[in-house]
């Protein structure tokens, strides 16, 4: 089947035989019809962005839209970074000689971190004796309320209200000996 010249007529022919008929059709096409009317123009899509929050650490992102198909308001959930941790671990004595009574030693933990420390435990260890710990910034502000009187296991200090360590800042400690063989510290913060 073949499509013709509009207007022309419609024709049969037999391209087979008598007893094998095969017909070749032509039908013509139709006339061109009318234009259409135009539509009215349509607005242009807009897109903005609504809210930015910060998810907990490991969490999916997420967009979400609170506007329309036609006027998008896009709010985005960002997960948050993994919290990374600070240690400054320092100690004294070879815990075979006993420490003379009346000796004060002094360390500094740098924070080269870059970024700001929150401070989140201080404590101390000694295994005999009465020695104590006592901790400063580089400022000389006191990071703990009082110094803290280590015992045979670890003792917890009450940190004052300074409790973050500014980055390239350092924190002081100084170990007053007394009877010990072996004093160890533990500063923990985290960025």
């Amino acid at each position: 089947m073949t499509t013709g010249a509009a207007g022309s007529s419609v024709t049969v022919t037999n391209a087979g035989t008598s007893s094998a008929a095969v017909f070749n059709i032509t039908i013509p096409k139709g006339d061109k019809g009318d234009t259409g009317s135009t539509g009215a123009p349509g607005n242009a899509a807009t897109i903005s962005v609504g809210t930015v929050t910060q998810l907990s650490a490991g969490s999916t992102p997420a967009v979400t839209n609170a506007g329309t198909s036609s006027a998008a308001v896009l709010n985005f959930g960002i997960p948050g970074s993994p919290t990374r941790f600070w240690s400054c671990q320092p100690g004294l004595g070879d815990g075979l000689n006993t420490i003379a009574t009346g000796t004060y030693l002094q360390w500094t933990c740098r924070n080269d971190t870059g970024s700001t420390i929150t401070l989140t435990g201080i404590s101390c260890i000694a295994d005999a004796g009465s020695s104590t710990v006592s901790m400063t910034n580089g400022a000389g502000t006191a990071l703990l309320t009082s110094a803290i009187s280590c015992g045979t296991s670890y003792t917890a200090g009450t940190q004052s209200a300074t409790t973050t360590l500014a980055s390239n800042d350092y924190v002081k400690l100084t170990v007053a000996a007394s009877g010990s063989k072996q004093v160890s510290i533990d500063v923990k913060g985290t960025l």
